[in-house]
């Protein structure tokens, strides 16, 4: 079903990720389809945010700007609010249940509201934190469990199963004002992996189990899904920098040099590395580049790597899901994700099949995004898309002047979206 609402459809999809080493905007438009079109991509180094949280308000606000001016050189399109990622050890999540009486007998989405929303009013948040979402996993309606979609159905008693995300209230503040600063509105803040499984994901994926590991610069996010839901989401505070840092301590070089370094004769396995390959170098001080072998690099960065593999692999058998997901597949995404071989060291860490995750968009410019490193950018938009359609369902449902016809086929397609259904999110 098509939503023939101007607003929803000539209003941009904007998808904002402000990550520790760069900002990425993404600004998508809706076709007559319904599906997503690429229209521009601005992108601009970062350097004010620590562990994936605002270490220097003027420093983001400053990205933020130029990689929203940086966007007019593809689109004239003007963007007034955006889908922003957060993320960061001060964002943690649980799983709870709650349960209401049906009371027409047959389950609507007033009822689905109101038992998401009856779990959200149950989760315990302090003064000094915000509540992110409420996303609902599985329905139950009676004794019939693991329902993705109620609607329609007969009983008597509907429960839910949700992930419940909430974060310190400074951290998630501190962004938007950062977003604020550069005149722009914050449409909904989502939680960073949850928005790259968007379109990273297949459906088969969430369905049969898979860990989605998004090593950034400044954090490695782990969202779990299994049976089409998400079931766990963490964030570990080591990631590349913490490598780049290593690599100029030990070569005694600068930041920017390490960097370069990792990204162009990094490797994350040591045996696959010839030990008669070199690179150069240049110590802070000296102008002369010495040689270095690159099979010392890579020790360097296994050991680092299998460590944070080995501690992925520990925190997900904490987990209440994780013996169980443990056999699942393995997804890895993020800028650090593209080190040579990594896949294979993941592998030998989970012992299950691992593969490098980017956006599914195919659409125009497809190839602007097919880096691990845009797949949260792009869920952003997908799953702001996801947002607006439910809201113009919502209104036509709530029309007296739509016809009972009408009212009765948005039913179909809310049965698709529905899984969005969360609670009044940050920026909103």
């Amino acid at each position: 079903m098509k939503l023939d609402n101007e607003n929803f459809k000539n209003t941009p999809l904007v998808g904002l990720d402000i990550g520790t080493s760069k900002v990425v905007f993404v600004v998508c438009e809706v076709l007559p389809n319904d599906q997503l079109s690429l229209i521009a991509i601005g992108e601009e180094p970062n350097k004010g945010m620590k562990n994936g949280m605002v270490s220097n308000i003027e420093a983001v606000s400053r990205s933020i700007e130029a990689a929203k001016q940086s966007l007019k050189s593809m689109s004239m399109r003007e963007i007034d609010e955006v889908f922003a990622s957060v993320s960061g050890s001060h964002v943690y999540s649980q799983n709870l249940d709650g349960s209401i009486q049906i009371q027409t007998g047959e389950v609507t989405s007033e009822d689905i509201e109101q038992v998401v929303s009856d779990v959200a009013n149950t989760v315990s948040v302090s003064g000094d934190e915000r509540l992110l979402h409420t996303i609902s996993q599985h329905y139950s309606v009676d004794k019939l469990g693991l329902i993705r979609d109620p609607i329609g159905m007969s009983g008597s008693n509907l429960s839910v199963n949700v992930h419940a995300v909430k974060g310190e209230a400074g951290p998630i503040e501190n962004l938007r004002r950062c977003i604020s600063r550069c005149g722009l509105g914050v449409e909904e803040m989502l939680l960073s992996h949850i928005a790259a499984g968007q379109t990273v994901l297949s459906d088969d994926e969430k369905d049969l189990g898979t860990v989605l590991i998004d090593i950034g610069d400044g954090t490695t996010d782990i969202a779990v899904f299994s049976e089409g839901a998400i079931v766990h989401s963490s964030t570990i505070d080591i990631a590349g920098a913490n490598l780049t840092h290593d690599i100029a301590v030990q070569l005694h070089t600068t930041r920017e040099e390490a960097d370069q370094i990792k990204k162009r004769f990094g490797c994350a396995l040591e045996s696959v590395v010839d030990s008669n390959e070199y690179f150069g170098v240049c110590e802070i001080g000296h102008a002369r580049k010495h040689q270095v072998e690159r099979k010392w690099l890579a020790r360097i960065i296994e050991t680092q790597m299998r460590d944070l593999l080995l501690r992925i692999y520990k925190k997900l058998e904490e987990d209440e899901f994780g013996l169980n997901l443990i056999n699942s597949s393995v997804v890895l995404i993020g800028g650090t994700s593209k080190l040579n071989h990594i896949s294979e060291l993941a592998e030998q860490v989970f012992k299950r099949p691992v593969r490098l995750g980017s956006s599914a968009y195919a659409g125009v410019l497809s190839e602007l995004v097919q880096h691990p490193g845009y797949a949260t950018s792009m869920g952003l938009c997908e799953y702001g898309h996801l947002v607006r359609q439910h809201r113009a369902i919502k209104a036509i449902e709530y029309d007296r002047s739509v016809s009972v016809d009408i009212k009765s086929r948005t039913k179909d397609a809310l049965k698709r979206i529905f899984s969005v259904q969360h609670s009044k999110a940050v920026g909103t």
